[in-house]
This record gives C-alpha cells, structure tokens and sequence, in this order.
C-alpha cells in the first residue's frame, strides 16, 4: 500500500513512468497525496493505473476480509478543512476490518471513532533533516512510527523519498512491513 507521493512534483509524468511497479508480485494499492497534484493528479492516476496500480481516491475495496479505503483528507492544506466537511465516509462499515490510507497523517481519532484499525499515512518522511525535524512536530501531532491506542493503530512513514532537497539527515528511508494477525475471540 502506497500512501501517497508517487510523484514528486519536479517533473512532469509521463503513462509509462511507473510501468516497473507492473513487475510485482502482489497487489499495489496506491492512495494519491499532495506532491501527486503538482504534476496533475490525472496524470499519476493515468500512469499508476498503466502500472496496474489500484487506485483509491476516496473509494474502497474489499482484499482478503479486510476493507481498504483510501482518501486524501488534509486540514494542512485547506485552513477550516475538517473531517466533517472533506469526504462522505458512510462506506466504512464498523464492523469490518477497515484500513485506511490517508496521505497525511491526521484525524486519526475521528478515523478509530468511525471504527477504523488501522490507518496508514506519510507525508512528514520523517522530518528528513534538521531542523525541519523539529518544525515539522509543530504541524503534526504524529510524525513517524506506529501508535495504537484502544487496538487501533496509526503507522507514519518516513517514506522512501524526500522534499525538495534529496539528503535526510536524522531519518532513514522505510518501507514498513506489517503483519496482521486474527483475534481469536
């Protein structure tokens, strides 16, 4: 699952510029975030899906008994944006399993009130570089790592890429891999 930054606004993107990802194995679900509008958001959705990326721009599918939704919900960029107002979420059911890719990683309260287990997001990488590290804290409540709070779970990433400069310094690029276990009851 990709939560977001396929693309990182510095050049425009091309149909074919993700085809390696049709290489793999298993399944991609990408979720767009916002460096995926600075070249056109049509034109990443275009090459992820010639990727045969999965693409959940506030949609959903059902994998294996899990339910993935993916959404692109920012309070960051929109000043006034709230939960409330961004998207209609009546498709997570609560009594699914629901993971959610959101970019950004915010409203994770709303988002396990609304019964979902498990959200994925980026977004910050991390910090990528001081002092950005400690600027960025002051955005987000949640800047890296896995939080759980009442068996729900937020993991943020740092991320594979970077912002603008391509250094981090104090972070590392990640890919995270989980695995989900049944709660026998």
């Amino acid at each position: 699952m990709l939560s977001g930054d396929l693309a990182d606004g510095s050049t425009p993107i091309e149909v074919d510029d993700f085809s390696p990802l049709k290489d793999s194995k298993i399944p991609i679900i990408f979720t767009p975030g916002n460096h995926d509008y600075y070249p056109g958001l049509e034109n990443v959705i275009k090459a992820a899906e010639n990727a045969n990326l999965k693409v959940l721009f506030n949609d959903k599918i059902e994998f294996k008994g899990l339910s993935i939704h993916g959404f692109f919900v920012s309070s960051i960029l929109k000043p006034g944006v709230s939960i409330e107002n961004s998207n209609d979420f009546s498709m997570i059911n609560s009594d699914d399993v629901n993971i959610v890719i959101n970019h950004f990683p915010v409203f994770w309260d709303e988002f396990k009130n609304m019964g979902v287990d498990i959200q994925l997001s980026g977004h910050t990488h991390g910090g990528q570089f001081y002092p950005i590290r400690f600027l960025i804290r002051i955005m987000f409540k949640y800047v890296r790592g896995i939080f759980k709070e009442d068996n729900k779970y937020l993991v943020v990433s740092d991320g594979v890429g970077t912002y603008q400069a391509p250094i981090r310094w104090g972070t590392d690029s990640e890919i995270i891999l989980l695995r989900l276990k049944k709660i026998l009851e």
